[in-house]
């Protein structure tokens, strides 16, 4: 997950990316090498905990115990932090998704774009929850008749928050009351000032991909500080490329 939560939302708020729309990894980049940069210069100078390389979204318990100040998730995350002692020092035991809910409308926890470069706008991912009728299917207007009821404005805005807990895409539906909390709306003030990319772009073996990317970048940040980025990056393109 590492590749695509802190990883992505560092390149992509670089300028990088991960591929060159044609199935291609591109990894070595003046952007990406960059961000690598400041990956590196973050972990060496001692902001980011340890915790953070555990795996598993263990990076979480850093800021549920207020031994870190920020961390990068995605929208739904808000559901897993609990129960949570918040940067102020106050706590939210309820041990449920409303400690997170309760300590960002108390103004204890704040949603904030991912910190950008000169010149760029803050990145993140997209991942995107949808439908497919298969071919063949013996009753397909039944299914366009579901998918088009799951788009009116009551239903969707159900459907949105139950799977995922994430963020509306038809504007119809982000004025539906369950969107006007002050964590919906603190959400859409960041998914406004950023701009979100699918991580993998058009690369389609992303379980390989996440592995070579978070290997290269561990072993920048955190195993061979002193290592060449440029060459680290490229010889991960080059064993993912190997294979087109």
């Amino acid at each position: 997950e590492g590749t695509s939560r802190g990883v992505w939302t560092t390149v992509s708020s670089f300028g990088g990316k991960f591929d060159d729309g044609e199935g291609n990894m591109t990894l070595n980049t003046p952007e990406n090498v960059a961000a690598v940069e400041f990956l590196r210069t973050m972990v060496q100078s001692g902001y980011v905990p340890e915790i953070a390389f555990a795996g598993g979204f263990q990076e979480e318990n850093a800021f549920k115990d207020a031994s870190a100040g920020a961390f990068p998730t995605g929208l739904f995350g808000y559901r897993y932090v609990n129960p949570l002692t918040a940067p102020s020092g106050t706590e939210y035991a309820k041990g449920n998704e409303e400690d997170m809910l309760d300590a960002i409308a108390a103004g204890d926890v704040i949603l904030s774009p991912f910190p950008a470069a000169e010149g760029q706008l803050p990145g993140c991912d997209i991942a995107v929850a949808g439908f497919g009728i298969p071919t063949g299917a013996k009753n397909p207007d039944a299914a366009y008749d579901y998918i088009n009821w799951l788009m009116t404005p009551e239903q969707n805005a159900d459907w949105v928050l139950r799977p995922g807990g994430g963020f509306p895409a038809l504007t119809t539906t982000r004025s539906s009351e369950q969107f006007q909390t002050p964590f919906y709306q603190q959400a859409g003030e960041v998914i406004a000032a950023s701009e979100c990319h699918p991580w993998a772009g058009s690369l389609e073996r992303t379980a390989e991909a996440q592995k070579l990317i978070m290997g290269a970048v561990y072993k920048l940040i955190k195993e061979d500080p002193s290592a060449d980025i440029g060459a680290t990056l490229q010889a991960a393109q080059d064993e993912y490329n190997a294979g087109n």
